[in-house]
């Protein structure tokens, strides 16, 4: 082979070199961004799981504190329908934060804590309407849906952050 011919060669190496090059940098410019693009959502779902069981927490202590003056005979009844009255809408904008964030399943199970919540707020609102028995075991009953459907969020939540992301 002559010099034109090794040169030829060189310069087609060193293309196809170069080719390879850039292929294989850009293929780890897009993982690099989808690993990004992977931790930027999981790290949006955590703040978001975060501040609604927050806000669950928040809802739970407190209507529990009014369930336990309900059941202890001192109520202020309309001081205490206000004070319950606004637990749900404390709870409206992070349900809809974990509805964004997703996934499907976090949603859902945020739905029903919240779905709970506004059961128990109705059986507190219906203290002075029902027999002290009745309401006592419908706000137990209550209070126990409510505590199973945070523990259920919290198992979905940590099952979203920890397993596969499904929604990529």
């Amino acid at each position: 082979m002559d010099a034109a011919g090794v040169g030829l060669v060189s310069a087609t190496a060193a293309v196809v070199g170069a080719a390879l090059g850039a292929a294989g940098a850009i293929a780890a410019a897009v993982t690099l961004a989808r690993s990004e693009n992977r931790e930027s959502r999981r790290q949006a779902r955590r703040e978001a799981y975060l501040a609604f069981l927050d806000a669950a927490e928040d809802a739970t202590q407190e209507l529990a504190h009014v369930t336990r003056l309900l059941a202890l005979g001192r109520s202020n009844y309309p001081a205490i329908h206000e004070q319950v009255s606004g637990v749900p809408r404390a709870l409206r904008r992070h349900v809809s934060v974990v509805l964004i964030e997703g996934p499907e399943e976090a949603a859902q199970a945020a739905q029903r804590f919240s779905t709970a919540v506004r059961a128990w707020q109705a059986v507190l609102s219906e203290h002075q309407h029902m027999e002290d028995t009745e309401w006592a075991w419908s706000a137990d009953l209550a209070a126990t849906a409510a505590s199973e459907a945070l523990a259920e969020f919290r198992g979905t939540a940590r099952a979203a952050l920890h397993g596969p992301d499904r929604s990529s």
